[in-house]
């Protein structure tokens, strides 16, 4: 029964009480003149009242049904809700058709509305919380990526300003470089011997046995072999090697400021020449060294090759910026190299101990003459080979894993000092961390490296058999091996 049938229930009055359509009908009928006015307003206020209190009683009747009909819908979306949140179907629930009393109907009524406040107070709290945890997310991880990139940019600016201050210190070095006087005049010593050797020589002669020297003192050009070279007394030889120098330190100067490929290959040119006419020579270049070495004062001859410390090379390393290709292969020419040298010291040490028991036999006249030359061409042939493994390194090194413009600045950074190539590879290997020396020598035993060291002879004749520009890759070399041409 709904609130729009109150009309209705107001028309059903006892038979007894007269309704309000029975009064109003008497008022209106001719007959009411009639009649006695007490006879029909005596009962009205009565009716009144009665019909005033039925109207409050239906519109609190009504009012009673409709807050059932919410709570039970309250109660539907809140069983809905638990079961959906507890991974159950909804199920419907029948509610009890009896209606509530008004006193329950309010009481759960307010009990409903400070518990839905006091859900939305604790949900509204938890999503605070939620959007400051993210918040916070958000913030250190912007702050995180502005250190990095902050990092980075700070790094690459130190960067760059080493390079600029390497651009610009670089040609002032060259600048500075002390140059003598070399127009005096070369006498051209008498061709040697046949059966005469170097004593300085450390390293297979070249391919290229008479070259031409074109430096610029020279007019016109003379001709000069390797051997002969090697034979010049030390003042001669100190001043080829300074005008090569000049000459080198002049061409690095104008390649810093534009590229130009005539002045690149006269550059390559000259290296060359210098790598090839001073092959081996190295001690009459630096005369204080000579005369320590000659002198048998080894010491003050270690001292003096000191003087180029690993501060001065570490200039040298930030000078070429060598590639990580040439890295790979400069680690692996020291790493064949000290093998090597390390497996021939193992063979002269197994040698001078023959040595040392055939001559306790010769003197009980047990052994013959022809043992003792034999050992001792042995000894002569491996003391030879340890001592030029550092000129063939020196060769590879020079024109297969450094470039022209490379070798022409340790030529002419080094002056008036020469780089040996294996004190510059330890000092590389120092800078780099690489295996130090006696653990790599300490592998030899194992792994002698015997094909790749005949691998290496094979690229060194390669690179030295003509002129070349870039780096020649010494790990990925495979025989027959061909120069590209630069020119």
């Amino acid at each position: 029964m709904d609130c729009s049938s109150g009309a209705n229930w107001r028309a059903q009055v006892s038979p007894d009480e007269p309704g309000e359509a029975e009064l109003m009908w008497r008022l209106s009928s001719p007959e009411f003149s009639t009649y006695d006015a007490s006879d029909v307003l005596a009962p009205l206020p009565e009716a009144v009242s009665t019909i005033r209190r039925r109207d409050s009683a239906d519109q609190v009747a009504c009012g009673l049904r409709h807050q059932t009909n919410v709570q039970a819908v309250s109660l539907d979306e809140s069983v809905d809700t638990t079961c959906n949140r507890s991974g159950y179907t909804n199920t419907t629930i029948m509610q009890p058709a009896t209606a509530p009393t008004l006193e329950s109907c309010v009481s759960t009524d307010s009990t409903d509305g400070s518990a839905s406040l006091e859900e939305l107070k604790q949900r509204k709290t938890l999503q605070n919380r939620e959007h400051q945890r993210r918040f916070r997310l958000r913030r250190k991880a912007r702050v995180q990526a502005v250190q990095a990139e902050l990092a980075a940019t700070t790094a690459r600016l130190q960067e760059l300003e080493n390079q600029s201050k390497q651009s610009n210190s670089q040609p002032a070095v060259i600048r500075q470089i002390v140059v003598p006087s070399c127009t005096a005049a070369l006498i051209l010593p008498p061709k040697p011997v046949a059966s005469q050797s170097s004593p300085t020589s450390g390293a297979q002669p070249s391919r290229n046995s008479d070259i031409m020297l074109t430096l610029s003192v020279y007019t016109p050009p003379r001709v000069l072999s390797v051997a002969d070279m090697c034979h010049l007394p030390e003042p001669q030889l100190f001043a080829i090697w300074t005008s090569y120098v000049k000459e080198l330190g002049q061409c690095l100067l104008q390649l810093e400021t534009r590229s130009d490929k005539q002045v690149t290959k006269r550059l390559t040119q000259l290296i060359n020449e210098c790598q090839d006419h001073l092959n081996g020579t190295y001690e009459g270049l630096h005369p204080a060294l000579a005369k320590a070495i000659a002198g048998g004062n080894l010491e003050q001859a270690l001292a003096t090759v000191a003087q180029l410390d690993q501060s001065f090379w570490r200039s040298i390393l930030d000078v070429w910026q060598l590639s990580q290709p040439q890295l790979a292969d400069i680690m692996y020419m020291r790493r064949l190299v000290l093998t090597r040298r390390a497996v021939l010291a193992e063979e002269r040490s197994a040698i001078l101990s023959q040595l040392a028991v055939t001559n306790a036999q010769m003197q009980n006249n047990k052994m013959e003459d022809v043992t003792v030359f034999r050992l001792t061409e042995g000894l002569l042939k491996v003391s030879a080979e340890h001592r030029q493994a550092l000129g063939i390194q020196t060769q590879a090194w020079g024109h297969g894993i450094l470039t022209s413009k490379q070798t022409a600045q340790l030529v002419v950074l080094t002056y008036p000092h020469v780089g040996f190539s294996h004190v510059m590879l330890e000092a590389i290997a120092t800078e780099y961390a690489w295996a130090r020396k006696h653990d790599v020598e300490a592998m030899a035993l194992v792994n002698p490296m015997a094909e790749e060291w005949q691998h290496f002879l094979q690229y060194r004749d390669a690179v030295t058999a003509q002129a070349h520009y870039g780096h020649v890759p010494l790990i990925t070399y495979r025989p027959p091996y061909r120069l590209p041409s630069q020119y």
